[in-house]
């Protein structure tokens, strides 16, 4: 794998090609996933304020079937395909009890990170370090926390595409995601930083554009909402799993940017 191809701007930038090629194609079927984060934004507010648990389960859900779709698109995308809605939604269905799977794994797994470094470990050093350095604490818990993240990062950001898309198994496809991620680190964290600057800029764009729509009540705000940050959610969603297909090697000459 040449290192270039591996660039943070060469993969956006190829990413962005793959939708731009497949736009006529992509205007027709992706406004299901704008609908699906539509209605789920719809359904928050309806909901008795004592059933939180229920707001989280439903966020969740819809959130899952959201992301499938948007998998889909990107690996149609990528490997010119002209998927119809119906065949967009069956892949989702199809896949949904092993993305609940994955959702559930990596729960979990939080869960032991964040009880490690929020508990565990302060209680430890509350009894180890004397009362005068109880600042430190602080800075040890901080310093945790990046490690958490650190550790999460490498685990969770590439495991979805193994394990959904390339039916890996879950253990091989969080190995999988590790390695990528140490080997090519800095090119990655590149890809998301970038990622992270564009969806802000996105959020804000989208935030102005949905103003004037502010007279027509919430359901068309949120619709407006939903339009653009699901336009940048599939570039970045495309973007992810590019760099994971060069990555691993994977059908380099059908990726964007790499076919003759």
């Amino acid at each position: 794998m040449q290192a270039n191809s591996l660039s943070c701007i060469t993969v956006l930038k190829d990413a962005f090609s793959a939708v731009s090629r497949g736009f006529n194609w992509l205007v027709k079927t992706f406004w299901v996933v704008v609908l699906v984060y539509w209605v789920g934004q719809l359904v928050y507010p309806r909901m008795p304020a004592s059933s939180t648990a229920w707001q989280v389960l439903t966020s969740m859900l819809i959130t899952l079937l959201a992301t499938l779709m948007t998998m889909r698109i990107a690996k149609a995308l990528l490997e010119n395909e002209a998927l119809s809605i119906g065949e967009i939604v069956s892949f989702s269905l199809k896949k949904y009890g092993r993305g609940l799977l994955l959702s559930l794994f990596m729960w979990v797994v939080s869960a032991i990170i964040s009880y490690v470094t929020f508990v565990l470990v302060p209680r430890s050093l509350l009894k180890l370090i004397p009362v005068a350095s109880k600042p430190l604490v602080g800075l040890a818990i901080f310093l945790l926390m990046l490690v958490g993240l650190f550790v999460a990062l490498r685990l969770f950001a590439l495991a979805g595409f193994a394990f959904l898309l390339e039916d890996r198994g879950l253990i091989e496809a969080f190995k999988e995601s590790w390695g990528i991620t140490g080997e090519y680190f800095w090119s990655f964290l590149c890809l998301l930083v970038l990622i992270s600057v564009l969806g802000i800029i996105g959020f804000i764009v989208a935030a102005l554009v949905s103003i004037p729509f502010a007279l027509l009540g919430r359901p068309m705000i949120i619709l407006v909402l939903s339009f653009v940050m699901t336009c940048l959610g599939i570039l970045f969603t495309t973007a992810l799993y590019l760099f994971y297909r060069r990555a691993v090697g994977m059908e380099v000459s059908q990726v964007m940017g790499e076919d003759e």
